[in-house]
């Protein structure tokens, strides 16, 4: 059965496409097809010596070039007005270190250092085994809300990059009260393995032209600004 959109607040809604003026939110995402268009692949997702998988060097890789393009499509500081990360703890390193380097440097606990970055959690065994995640070492969430992350959810290297993220065990993205602008697509409906999206309070609107899989989609946009561009 399809889940619901749940706020934070005290309503519950269940329509296919939900655009509420609340303070905040959770969007859920819905798979019903398999992907068509998103095309992205991770390499070295492994089965692990001791059972389950595992993100190897080529995943752990293909990862760290993900986050960089990611940080660099929200990170705009010619942007008037807006403080553009206000917190950026760890995420500086891709400014001036290669993925080499990142990926070189693990964790105490053998984890790849990007797992330490602000707002990222990665999936440990103890994760994968009670089915939370698919690999241990994947990227399997990013919570950056309220960090003066601007750009577009429609730029092709930001789309481009959460898809490589998603591919790579991404299950669940909050950007919320950021500056971020555009039109929510079809592009999102295809990231079937994204559980959670929140997008709350942008600039963000529901391009129903590009509707084809919104079935699959359920979400709430929500903020006082929040626009709905669809059109019957």
């Amino acid at each position: 059965m399809p889940r619901e959109c749940v706020t934070t607040g005290r309503h519950r809604y269940d329509s296919h496409t939900c655009i509420v003026a609340a303070v905040s939110l959770l969007c859920t995402l819905v798979p019903r097809v398999q992907a068509s268009w998103t095309t992205a692949m991770c390499p070295g997702l492994l089965p692990a010596p001791s059972g389950g998988v595992v993100c190897t060097a080529p995943c752990q890789q293909a990862t760290c070039a993900a986050l960089r393009a990611f940080f660099n499509s929200t990170y705009n500081t010619a942007t008037p007005l807006l403080e553009s990360w206000r917190s950026k703890d760890g995420w500086e390193v891709l400014l001036v270190q290669t993925c080499s380097q990142i990926t070189g440097n693990v964790l105490a606990d053998g984890e790849p250092s990007y797992c330490s970055f602000l707002g990222v959690t990665c999936c440990s065994g103890v994760l994968q085994y009670l089915g939370y995640c698919n690999a241990t070492n994947t990227l399997m969430g990013i919570k950056l809300e309220v960090n003066g992350l601007n750009g577009s959810v429609q730029d092709p290297t930001f789309q481009q990059s959460v898809a490589q993220l998603h591919a790579c065990g991404l299950k669940s993205l909050d950007i919320s009260g950021n500056a971020m602008s555009g039109n929510l697509t079809d592009f999102w409906a295809e990231l079937v393995d994204l559980n959670a999206l929140s997008l709350g309070r942008h600039r963000v609107g529901l391009d129903m032209h590009h509707a084809v899989l919104w079935e699959q989609l359920y979400v709430i946009v929500a903020g006082q600004t929040a626009q709905n561009n669809s059109h019957t």
